[in-house]
């Protein structure tokens, strides 16, 4: 007997976003240690098994919440958009400072900067695995705006540390 496939949730999306934000806000006030799933669940407002069919296991809801608050630290297309845009180098490098402040200083619930910081200063095993493994991409980007500034060859390895200079707080 076979049966069709079911019909996803129409409540899913709202559910895995729930679990998403509630996690975010532990995981900045607990840090990901001490930010049980538990305390996700109940936060949420879900059962636990809610946690593991959107993220598939701890680890997985970490990793989600850390792209989630990349994504609204600076996201790759928000960067993609400026680098790729037809003003100056100059002034592209200043929409992009801009823009960051932006987002770090009028966010109303910031729990997003928190997570990155945490994960910065104290990075989790898989957290910064992660996180690096998005890096190339956003590192090419920008070194081609920074050659642009800075008039340093793209392959110069004084390059990244100018990078590494101005970018290290993001």
């Amino acid at each position: 007997m076979s049966t069709a496939p079911r019909e996803p949730r129409k409540d899913g999306a709202a559910t895995r976003t729930r679990i998403l934000e509630a996690a975010g806000e532990l995981f900045a006030a607990l840090g990901h240690a001490e930010a049980s799933n538990k305390a996700v669940a109940a936060k949420a407002d879900v059962d636990l098994a809610s946690i593991n069919y959107h993220f598939g296991s701890r680890n997985g809801l970490y990793l989600a919440v850390l792209d989630e608050a990349r994504k609204r630290f600076l996201d790759l297309s928000d960067l993609q958009r400026i680098i790729q845009g037809s003003q100056p180098a100059a002034e592209k490098l200043r929409v992009l400072v801009e823009l960051v402040v932006h987002k770090a200083t009028s966010a109303r619930d910031n729990w997003h900067l928190r997570v990155l910081a945490a994960e910065i200063l104290a990075p989790s095993p898989h957290g910064q695995a992660h996180l690096q493994a998005a890096a190339p991409l956003r590192l090419s980007l920008l070194k081609g705006l920074f050659s642009e500034v800075s008039g340093i060859p793209v392959d110069d390895p004084a390059l990244t540390r100018c990078i590494l200079c101005v970018t290290a707080p993001w």
